[in-house]
């Protein structure tokens, strides 16, 4: 074979072997950045420690992805399968492998929320959170009134102490900001005050209109040195209560009383929310002394005890009448 024969074949042969790579290289591109036939939203849950095997198994049995040994060669290929990050993934229909993988690598998480309510006992909160499916391990011990109620975003296998952590700096920096703001003549000396008086105002009314006077109330009895004299505290130390206050409850000497103790309670009742202790810090101004519920939601006020009984009657009245 003549030096030129051998030339052209060399040169045939590389075309041949270039045209090859070049196919290979355009099925694997398209096998990786193609769509897949995933046709409905799926949420997969990938566990601290699952090797790549495992996880591709999981991806074909949810059907997020058709071959697993595309996915696993392409993982291993591009280094992504020694940064794939525990957590809990949603994959979008026809998500590609290219798209799965960087999803599972980035850690792009799905993001939970969790709502505590305003006005909850630390008892009820702890309990939300033990029923938080998403969380884990046990909760933190905080005293009364130590948590902030909002929503929170968090991910799946969170640490509940994390979480708890996190409502009580914002608990913290929120009686902090009030405090520093408050109006100068408050009848109360600490933030603890602040907070514990925010935690009645929390329980007697939700309605955001109504809290700035109710503070008002509640600090006009405190410079009068009345009896704050509010239900919630009474049911929030009392024994044997079923959802009815009797004579014998109003009459209970235990600490948080308010009907036999005058001040305030030791400690908060409930978890306040920023509204309340935003109020508690900057009553409305008022001459009232007195409120009852009007049998709507809301309260009738009153300056004098002669106008509160007479609201007293209408209030027993209507529901007499219902």
């Amino acid at each position: 074979m003549t030096q030129k024969k051998v030339i052209n074949r060399l040169i045939v042969i590389t075309i041949l072997l270039i045209a090859t790579l070049w196919a290979g290289f355009s099925f694997w591109m398209q096998s990786l950045h193609q769509k897949g036939n995933l046709q409905q939203p799926v949420t997969l849950i990938i566990e601290k420690g699952e090797g790549t095997n495992h996880i591709a198994n999981k991806l074909k049995n949810a059907g997020v992805i058709d071959s697993i040994f595309i996915f696993k060669l392409a993982a291993r290929a591009s280094l992504a399968d020694r940064i794939f990050k525990a957590g809990e993934y949603t994959f979008e229909p026809q998500i590609s492998v290219r798209g799965v993988m960087k999803k599972i690598s980035g850690g792009d998480v799905v993001k939970r929320k969790i709502t505590i309510p305003e006005g909850l006992t630390y008892k009820e909160i702890r309990q939300i959170l033990l029923d938080e499916e998403g969380l884990r391990g046990p909760p933190l011990e905080f005293a009364e009134g130590a948590l902030l109620p909002e929503t929170y975003d968090f991910r799946w296998g969170d640490k509940r102490t994390d979480l708890m952590r996190r409502m009580a700096n914002n608990m913290n920096s929120t009686v902090k900001e009030a405090w520093e703001g408050r109006a100068f003549d408050l009848p109360i000396s600490s933030p603890e005050e602040l907070l514990t008086l925010a935690s009645i105002i929390e329980k007697e009314t939700s309605i955001d209109g109504e809290r700035g006077i109710i503070a008002g109330v509640f600090v006009n009895r405190l410079r009068k040195n009345m009896r704050l004299q509010s239900d919630p505290t009474v049911i929030y130390g009392a024994s044997n209560y079923k959802g009815d206050i009797t004579w014998k409850h109003l009459k209970e000497a235990h600490p948080f009383n308010t009907y036999v103790h005058k001040g305030l309670p030791p400690s908060p009742i409930a978890s306040p929310g920023k509204a309340a202790i935003f109020a508690a810090a900057n009553p409305e101004a008022t001459e009232a002394l007195f409120f009852v519920a009007d049998g709507n939601g809301g309260h009738v006020f009153a300056k004098t005890y002669t106008e509160h009984k007479i609201n007293v009657a209408a209030m027993l009245e209507r529901q007499k009448n219902n």
